[in-house]
């Protein structure tokens, strides 16, 4: 009897901290969305899909297609002078995932439930079984293998086992979200403040949506997290061990593969030679510089092979983004208008989109209970200042954490801008809140390092714990459980 008390005791209390709820509502509502979410249905997912398969055949680097080759029934063509990029693909990844894809984004009916019983949905082909064809995925093309390892594996295990096309884009969703909550969950463990604030950003529906299908997005978004995780544990620790050097150049190499917007990111090493310990800050300094440069190097050779690639011209026959550039040169004030009324227009902290599942569907979430969330968890942190006892001021990792989401923004915009508008355009297009998801903790942070006080000056804040856990914990099941009603209504209501 006392074992059996202990163990619930022990369950209790595990469930009280943040890694695991976030581990545990992660896992159990990102599964429902990559099992129950058509197949190749959410954003660019085909590309995705197809830039992963090219990978595993052992395509490394981007392939340009013939235009006379391509099949206009998967992909467009546009009267472009540059070059489109993709590869052959298996026609049943490609019929599997383009067609559920419009399906969902086209379409507003009711699917059966499970959604691949649906009769609108293709859930019979098998891998192999229709041969290939040419198919167009620019977009996907300029990214590094790198950052599809965990989709990787994942097709690769669901090959081992089954050729149902359908299946196999599934068990590349699972295995990006286990990886996905597997990684958040120990950068919760490592991060030494903001520990519920990470795990609501980690928890808000489009997150949880975007990390759960086949997307560059995702490693991309755990190695931002886990770049600032780490550097934060480095700096507020008594010393840095080799372990922890080790995956803050993994980090590193991993970011600078991956999407170029949040690159800036690396800055974050800085503070490690200038806050952190002072008798070893020399030796910081040139780990921080080698792993600089290593990463700047990885950055320039993969910039190398993609840098005239022409993303937008998949979609758009008037899409240049040199000539674009050109324009934003000599209209700078324009340009930066542009920015800013975009921003103004974004849900930045992605409180009320709920991604793919907006599209199809009647059911429009206002965002309220997400954003008492992350309030609540924004307060709950700060409220543990009087426990923490933490010895450095983190106003200079806040104004670092400001410099790289400022250099992020205008990057992020900058691409959208070039690659996916007119030349001479007065408006942005195609700046899809999920940009945006990287840039949230940061942005949280920054602002939560200002609260945090010296030692010499801290004072106990007597705030219930268990109360403010439950609250938090409260508002983290309500979002999670809004976003599978929103699941629920998107796909399974009329």
């Amino acid at each position: 009897m006392n074992s059996l008390k202990r163990v619930a005791l022990n369950f209790r209390s595990r469930f009280r901290r943040p890694e695991w709820v976030f581990v545990v509502l992660a896992i159990f509502s990102g599964l429902l969305l990559a099992i129950l979410i058509p197949a190749g249905a959410g954003f660019d997912e085909p590309s995705h899909i197809a830039r992963v398969e090219q990978i595993v055949d052992g395509k490394i680097l981007p392939q340009t297609v013939q235009k006379k080759d391509i099949d206009t029934n998967w992909s467009a063509v546009p009267e472009t002078r540059f070059e489109l990029y993709g590869g052959y693909s298996d026609v049943a990844l490609v019929e599997t995932s383009v067609q559920n894809m419009r399906s969902l984004h086209t379409t507003n009916q009711a699917y059966a439930f499970p959604t691949w019983r649906d009769e609108h949905i293709v859930s019979g082909l098998s891998v192999g079984q229709l041969g290939s064809t040419p198919f167009v995925f620019s977009n996907s093309a300029i990214n590094s293998p790198i950052v599809y390892v965990p989709h990787i594996v994942g097709y690769l295990a669901a090959r081992l086992v089954t050729a149902n096309a359908y299946a196999v884009i599934v068990a590349m969703r699972i295995a990006g979200l286990l990886f996905y909550a597997c990684a958040v969950f120990f950068c919760i463990k490592a991060i030494p403040i903001g520990r519920w604030a990470l795990a609501s950003v980690a928890l808000i529906p489009n997150s949880l949506i975007t990390n759960s299908m086949v997307s560059a997005d995702m490693v991309t978004f755990v190695m931002v997290i886990a770049l600032i995780s780490l550097s934060l544990k480095a700096i507020t620790d008594q010393a840095v061990d080799k372990r922890l050097w080790v995956l803050l150049g993994l980090a590193s190499f991993v970011l600078s593969l991956s999407k170029i917007a949040y690159v800036p990111f690396l800055l974050v090493l800085l503070l490690i030679p200038l806050i952190g310990q002072k008798r070893v800050r020399r030796k910081s300094w040139i780990k921080v510089i080698v792993i600089w440069f290593c990463s700047s190097l990885l950055w320039l050779l993969w910039y190398l092979v993609i840098r005239n690639i022409n993303t937008g011209a998949m979609y758009k026959s008037t899409v240049d983004a040199q000539a674009q550039m050109q324009f934003i040169i000599g209209h700078p004030v324009g340009f930066l208008k542009i920015i800013v009324s975009n921003l103004l227009g974004s849900d930045l902290f992605s409180t009320s989109s709920m991604g793919v599942l907006s599209v199809h569907g009647g059911f429009n979430y206002g965002g309220s209970i997400t954003l008492f969330m992350i309030i609540l968890a924004v307060m709950v942190d700060a409220g543990l200042i009087g426990r923490q006892g933490l010895r450095q001021d983190l106003k200079a990792f806040a104004w670092i954490m400001i410099i790289c989401i400022s250099f992020s923004l205008i990057l992020i915009e900058l691409a959208v801008y070039t690659q996916f508008v007119a030349v001479g355009s007065n408006v942005t297009e195609g700046a899809q809140d999920r940009y945006f998801l990287p840039l949230v903790l940061p942005a949280i942070l920054s602002g939560l390092s200002f609260t945090f006080l010296r030692t010499s000056e801290i004072e106990t804040i007597d705030i219930s714990k268990r109360i403010s856990n439950g609250f938090i914990i409260s508002f983290q099941v309500l979002t999670v459980s809004v976003l599978l009603l929103q699941l629920a209504y998107s796909l399974f209501s009329a």
